[in-house]
């Protein structure tokens, strides 16, 4: 495993010792989430160009971004279509096309086509949550630091462009670290109704 994979599984380890006595059940999809990370990253670093993994990689984080996104709609069943319109036309032109081009296997070309649409879903949905404003504003900046490392390491894997590499660990350790802040700063039900 790798530092950064260590440091999700010890945010999985750290929300699930503070959930389980306060009964926060919603929590476990972020948990969930942080285990599917650690499982999409365990392939991706261990690859060694093999499709194969490639694909079982993006798999394992397209599974964390289906916990993220159910946790978000789970805050307020909406999504923020301004985010839709907006990350849905940036990243449609960045897919087809500068990645499509360059990707020359359908099965990964297909796995990165759905990832991207579970991580604009995943944001949009995150900017429609319905929770206490510190909540909403570290699961927010989370999402969208995933989102980022996700298409700098496009950009790489795709595009061999790689000037932000010494980016990408650090956007994704933070992005993990600000959605378990999310999850920590949550009010209690007595101080919602405060």
């Amino acid at each position: 495993m790798t530092a950064h994979n260590w440091i999700t599984l010890c945010c999985a380890i750290f929300l699930t010792a503070y959930s389980i006595p306060k009964s926060k059940r919603k929590h476990f999809l972020v948990i969930a989430a942080f285990l599917a990370s650690c499982i999409g990253d365990a392939f991706l670093a261990n690859r060694n160009h093999q499709e194969a993994r490639f694909a079982a990689g993006i798999a394992g984080f397209s599974i964390a971004h289906f916990m993220l996104f159910f946790h978000a709609w789970k805050q307020g069943k909406n999504w923020n279509w301004e985010t839709v319109v907006i990350l849905g036309s940036a990243y449609t032109t960045f897919y087809a096309f500068a990645l499509l081009p360059a990707m020359h296997s359908k099965v990964i070309s297909l796995a990165v086509a759905i990832y991207t649409l579970l991580s604009i879903a995943t944001l949009a949905t995150a900017v429609g949550m319905k929770s206490a404003c510190a909540t909403k504003s570290f699961y927010i900046v989370g999402i969208a630091l995933l989102v980022f490392s996700d298409t700098l390491i496009a950009l790489q894997e795709f595009l061999h462009w790689t000037r932000a590499n010494p980016l990408i660990i650090p956007t994704y350790v933070l992005s993990h670290l600000s959605i378990l802040l999310s999850c920590l700063l949550e009010p209690r039900k007595s101080e919602r109704m405060l």
